[in-house]
């Protein structure tokens, strides 16, 4: 028996035909086509090996003999065509058999490949079929084998062609515009739309590996020189086809169009984009519309997340319905907020700056707290070279998270963290100002470290009589924040 896959040119998915399957049955002995008709089987153990042996009914009754070891006096038996439904009433079994052997050579998932090993069916009908027979059969993982269609051959074969032809009788669609050197993908991309290639492609030096190859004849290639030059291509051709994948990946995303990709980026909230970012490097290992379909339940589930959070922290404060939600809301706009502490009568005003004092009076934190604060995260900063991020900064002073994150924003704007910075000189100099605390005492003659010093003081503002030097003695970071009062209202120490 001769068997051929079909492999057929590449063609839009759109303008496929299914008038034939993808696997062809040969007659051995005339070559004839045997793949819808009825055929003789050679049953002979000296015969089966590989595909067997084939014969059309005209080469069997004429007593042919065919090869070295089929025999007209073999035994035999006679192939009918599946042409019944086993399974579902509108495919017949040869179908089923084309599937599953199509997933097996192409892959489950690979539905355009696997259509066309079968031939009479698209995509479309052969995902469906194989998710509600094989999926969702009770009996998952096989399908259900109880089942009895009364379908009349004549009838179902007749359906079959009917399907086929309503199918192949459809026009095919207007072919796409070929791609033009927009801006957006010739001068952005260095693409050449002419030749469907890049000016530096992927792994652009692959090249280099076999451009000064040459094989000569038998007397001067040796057999050992011979493989390795093989070794080479076969190792230049992998990285031409991981190339190829790459162009393929960008031409079915739409990569090129830069302009239509930065439109569509910009619709987006900010939280998307995030979360759209982060899921790109799934982006090869998935179709468009998996993809697609994969990034918009992702962005939905943290949604719901954030709606969780949201109503947690609702049921926190003892508001069970939405009419006390809404209720708070309005409460909460109209409720006029906390009016900024007096910090006129607080001991170590003088340490701070003007702008450090407007920062704690918002606040409605001491000085003294804050000198705590500062010296803390400072002090942690350059502890770690200069790499310490707000996240981690909230966890080292524990107070409202919102004011820690205000007095960083402070801090890194007046100079004492650089985010990002692993500068030697910029650590060393918050290395210098870590060692003073936020406890300070004074003494009556000046310190010789005070005086090699940077001549800008650790502390922005600091006002200290001549003759006196700074020291300070470890702190407490924990403490909590001193409640709304009246504008008025005198500072006090913590």
């Amino acid at each position: 028996m001769t068997i051929t896959h079909r492999k057929r040119q590449h063609q839009p998915e759109e303008i496929q035909t299914v008038n034939e399957p993808g696997l062809q049955i040969q007659c051995d002995g005339c070559d004839s086509d045997l793949t819808h008709s009825i055929r003789i089987k050679c049953a002979d153990p000296v015969c089966e090996e590989g595909d067997g042996v084939d014969i059309c009914p005209p080469c069997f009754l004429s007593g042919k003999d065919i090869g070295p070891h089929h025999k007209k006096n073999h035994a035999y038996r006679v192939v009918e065509l599946h042409s019944y439904p086993i399974f579902c009433e509108d495919w017949g079994a040869d179908e089923e058999l084309l599937l599953l052997e199509g997933i097996s050579l192409q892959g489950l998932g690979n539905w355009q490949a696997i259509a066309e090993h079968i031939g009479t069916r698209t995509k479309e009908e052969v995902e469906k079929h194989y998710k509600s027979v094989y999926i969702e059969s009770p009996d998952w993982p096989t399908p259900r084998m109880d089942q009895h269609f009364e379908v009349d051959p004549q009838e179902f074969q007749e359906r079959k062609r009917r399907r086929i032809a309503t199918m192949n009788s459809h026009p095919p669609p207007a072919p796409k515009a070929a791609p033009t050197s927009a801006p957006g993908n010739h001068e952005v991309a260095t693409f050449l739309p002419g030749r469907l290639e890049f000016e530096h492609e992927l792994d652009n030096e692959a090249e280099d590996l076999v451009k000064d190859l040459e094989f000569g004849p038998p007397p001067i290639e040796t057999m050992d020189s011979l493989k390795f030059k093989i070794t080479l291509l076969e190792m230049y051709q992998q990285r031409v086809d991981k190339r190829h994948e790459a162009k393929a990946l960008m031409f079915d995303r739409g990569l090129l169009n830069y302009k239509q990709m930065q439109a569509n980026e910009k619709k987006r909230p900010k939280d998307e984009k995030d979360i759209a970012q982060r899921l790109r490097p799934f982006a090869r290992l998935q179709t468009s519309e998996d993809y697609e379909a994969f990034v918009a339940d992702s962005i939905w589930e943290a949604m719901l997340r954030k709606r969780i959070q949201e109503l947690q922290h609702y049921r926190r404060m003892g508001l069970t319905s939405a009419a006390d939600i809404e209720k708070y809301e309005v409460d909460a706009a109209k409720r006029p907020s906390a009016a900024p502490l007096n910090l006129a009568n607080s001991p170590y005003l003088h340490l701070l700056s003007p702008e450090e004092q407007t920062l704690c009076s918002s606040l409605r934190i001491l000085p003294k707290p804050y000198l705590v604060i500062k010296e803390t995260l400072v002090r942690e900063y350059a502890r770690r070279g200069g790499k310490l991020r707000r996240r981690e900064a909230r966890d080292l002073v524990k107070i409202d998270v919102n004011k820690t994150s205000r007095v960083w924003d402070f801090l890194v704007q007046a100079g004492f963290l650089r985010v990002g910075n692993t500068d030697p000189n910029v650590v060393a100099g918050a290395q210098d100002a870590s060692r003073v605390s936020a406890t300070p005492s004074l003494s009556a003659s000046p310190s010789k470290e005070s005086q090699i010093r940077s001549p800008k003081p650790p502390f922005a503002g600091a006002q200290l009589g001549p003759g006196t030097s700074l020291t300070f003695t470890s702190p407490a970071t924990s403490f909590s924040s001193i409640p709304p009062g009246p504008s008025n209202a005198p500072g006090r120490s913590s």
